[in-house]
């Protein structure tokens, strides 16, 4: 943005707590380099301060401020430019200085001439718009980040960010974005909210990023549109930046339904139809024109296991979540059916729990999934086939389930499940049959490795293109394995794990479909079969599973790092 755009723009003005009393020092030797010896700034600023030499006075208000055509030109490009050019001023002695006062000006110009600036809270805002002004990016800069470290808080973090933002400061403004998606609850309720525009407030809310309850965004926008009737027709935009299907559905009922603003327009009225025809259809997928669906990435993620089996065979239904900050686990609503060696499939919104064996003799075509958000259990239409020991992945909205075991025979055939009209298709069968193998949806393309045919672990893959209909072969894992886990980080496909013969593994593999190569990647921890595996944030958790200690650690591989370690 610049300097003519800064003018016109309308500032806030920043307010610092009383208790902040940090300062920073810009010192000379920003600006004095191996060409520009000390003594000579000493000399200058001595023939300034006697008034020899000097060949311009810059007035402020009623102020004047002697100085040196040639220190002002070699130091700040805003004099540069005007020295140097046709400009009028060029030949002046005496020029008029608009849009800074003259103790911020003075202060400036001494730092160009060697001495140090002291910022504080009280001159920072002065300093950093002054030195926008002249083109001086590195004392803006300073300002900035002297701002965002030492004086942000909640009270005065989107002032911060509309100033950072108008005077171009990107990086610090990233900093306060961060802070601000961290810590919306507080700014939400502080006064510099309403004081928003209609654009500024509906970016806030639309962020992915924020890390509050949607409950308060919603607070947040009734707050920010009540402050004055003039805003009432912005209602139903606003409305839309919510994630309405998120919030507890009394909460909705009773804040949203019945609020008489948005019970009065007829925009809002859609949107609050189709949130209530998702809380009473609960099966539904939602999908609206009206608001955002997908979930805010940055709510507070966790992870589940559900059912398995006792040491005596007795399946069970009991489901936990484990909370990654608390590094603790708790029991959450139990699945309807007891299983065991099914497949759990979460597709962005709701976990699925799709086959699998009821006490160790009973194959299930039943499917259920888990509405994260409501904490219920929801059945679905039932497979077309029994089958245990299954695969799945979710691809293009639709659940695609292959392989497994149907109590007889080990399996090729495939179903594919659409959630929005509840029901089932036969697929296009694999080329091998496979039980305990494992599907990763990954660029277009689902990727079927491994799993056992009744005689031994594959290390075969194949993969499936919704596009072409067609199942192709793809190169080889490096071992042999079954009944282990797998997923996708950064377009590669990890497997970990699993059975390969004899014994389970620690050992695991990348496949990196631009090369279409497998190659070893560090082993874990503990060698572990049946293992549930997630990727939540490019990071690998591995769930329990069999393990010869019987540990029950979650072990974690960091891509960044390419290093395993307990949770």
């Amino acid at each position: 943005m610049g300097s003519e755009s800064v003018r016109e723009a309308l500032l806030p003005e920043l307010h610092f707590s009383e208790n902040a009393k940090n300062s920073l020092v810009i010192g000379n030797d920003h600006f004095v380099r191996s060409l520009h010896y000390s003594k000579v700034f000493n000399s200058l600023q001595q023939l300034r301060s006697d008034g020899h030499l000097c060949d311009v006075e810059l007035l402020v208000g009623n102020e004047t401020i002697s100085a040196h055509k040639i220190v002002l030109a070699a130091t700040i490009p805003y004099f540069k430019a005007m020295f140097t050019t046709d400009m009028l001023e060029a030949k002046k002695e005496r020029i008029r200085i608009q849009n800074i006062d003259h103790t911020t000006l003075r202060e400036l110009i001494l730092l160009m001439y060697g001495h140090d600036l002291t910022i504080s809270k009280t001159n920072v805002q002065a300093v950093m718009v002054a030195a926008n002004f002249l083109q001086i990016p590195i004392i803006t800069e300073n300002c900035a980040f002297f701002i965002v470290e030492q004086l942000l808080d909640h009270s005065n973090a989107l002032a911060v960010r509309k100033l950072l933002w108008t005077l171009n400061c990107s990086k610090a403004v990233t900093i306060v974005d961060a802070f601000i998606e961290e810590n919306f609850g507080l700014i939400s309720v502080a006064e510099g909210l309403v004081e928003l525009t209609v654009d500024e407030i509906v970016e806030l809310l639309s962020k992915d990023e924020l890390q509050v309850e949607e409950e308060q965004v919603f607070k947040a926008a009734m707050r920010w549109i009540e402050h004055s009737l003039s805003r009432i027709e912005q209602t139903a935009r606003l409305l839309s930046c919510v994630r309405l299907h998120l919030l507890e559905p009394e909460f909705f009922f009773e804040n949203v339904c019945k609020n008489p603003i948005i019970k009065n327009s007829a925009s809002c009225r859609n949107i609050v139809e189709a949130v209530t025809g998702y809380f009473l259809v609960p099966y539904k997928e939602l999908r609206s024109p009206f608001f955002v669906v997908k979930r805010r990435r940055c709510c507070r993620w966790r992870i589940f296991r559900a059912g398995g089996a006792k040491r005596n065979g007795e399946s069970i239904s009991d489901v936990e979540s484990y909370d990654p900050l608390e590094k603790e686990w708790s029991f959450v609503q139990p699945m309807r059916r007891a299983r065991c060696s099914h497949c759990l499939v979460w597709n962005g919104e709701k976990i699925y729990a799709v086959g699998g064996r009821e006490n160790g003799n009973t194959t299930l075509r039943e499917v259920e999934f888990y509405n994260v958000d409501r904490n219920i259990w929801i059945e679905v239409a039932p497979m077309m086939e029994k089958r245990y020991g299954c695969a799945a992945c979710f691809l293009d909205g639709k659940l695609y389930v292959v392989g497994g075991h149907n109590g007889i025979s080990h399996l090729t055939s495939v179903e594919v499940f659409d959630p929005q009209n509840n029901s089932w298709t036969a697929g296009i069968p694999m080329k091998q049959r496979r039980y305990g193998a494992e599907a990763v949806a990954l660029n277009g393309y689902i990727y079927v490795m491994g799993g056992h045919n009744g005689q031994f672990p594959l290390y075969s893959v194949e993969r499936f293109s919704p596009k072409t209909g067609v199942w192709e072969d793809m190169p080889n894992m490096l071992i042999r394995r079954s009944s282990f886990g797998a997923c996708a980080i950064k377009n590669k496909i990890f497997v970990c794990g699993g059975w390969v013969g004899e014994a389970y593994t620690r050992d695991v593999e990348c496949f990196d479909p631009r090369t279409k190569t497998w190659s070893p990647a560090p082993p874990m921890l503990v060698a572990t079969g049946h293992p549930a595996v997630v990727s939540p944030k490019n990071e690998i958790y591995i769930v329990r599973g069999v393990t010869p200690e019987t540990s029950h650690q979650l072990q974690v591989y960091r891509e960044e790092t390419q290093t395993w370690e307990f949770a």
